[in-house]
């Protein structure tokens, strides 16, 4: 069953629109520098995917499913076809519509992945980040502050609320615990000088 997805919108609606899909343990914020150099061009959607960002969080996983998801929200916002950019898991989504449902895809591009099965790289990442006990989530907004959430790591150091990067949406962990669950599982870490995610292959993604 589909799941409605938190999007971010850019761009005027009279233009071509392009949905921008980003990868796994990733979300619409990851396109947000990209947003900045298409949005003159074209009608921008960035979905968070389901169980990434805002997005409803579910058991069922799979690829159909995330490609009904972001039919219905096709739907929802009256698409009929769209242009699709997906990047590692957003590019097999897309693929997965644009095999599906072809017409209701303009023009595909997919980045970063093929059509073909990869081993499973992620079970050292995924016992890592299960091993945080999250007592609270929450996001608040409000003068330049984005509130992401609030936690404990094993042994009872606790992560710090978000807080503001010269006005950016920013990230604040506690860090010398997840660097160590980095060190032990090789699971990507947060960057010191300025909070912003650290991808796992080590590059720093821009915010807005």
């Amino acid at each position: 069953m589909p799941v409605e997805l938190h999007y971010r919108e850019a761009g005027d609606p009279a233009l071509p629109t392009l949905i921008l899909l980003h990868g796994l343990f990733g979300s619409s914020a990851n396109w947000m520098g990209i947003v900045k150099r298409l949005e003159k061009q074209f009608h921008l959607i960035v979905p968070d995917s389901r169980n990434h960002g805002r997005s409803p969080h579910t058991t069922e996983m799979d690829y159909p499913s995330m490609a009904d998801d972001l039919l219905a929200l096709m739907d929802r916002l009256y698409l009929d076809t769209a242009h699709l950019l997906g990047h590692s898991m957003g590019g097999k989504v897309a693929m997965w519509l644009a095999l599906n449902m072809s017409e209701r895809v303009e023009k595909l591009v997919v980045a970063d992945i093929a059509p073909v099965t990869y081993p499973d790289n992620f079970q050292p990442i995924l016992q890592a980040m299960s091993g945080l006990d999250m007592v609270e989530t929450r996001r608040q907004e409000s003068s330049g502050n984005s509130f992401i959430g609030i936690g404990t790591v094993p042994g009872g150091t606790p992560i710090s609320a978000a807080e503001s990067c010269e006005g950016r949406e920013s990230l604040a962990v506690a860090i010398e615990p997840l660097r160590a669950a980095k060190r032990n599982a090789g699971v990507a870490g947060i960057s010191r000088c300025d909070r912003r995610p650290v991808s796992w292959d080590g590059a720093v993604y821009p915010w807005r």
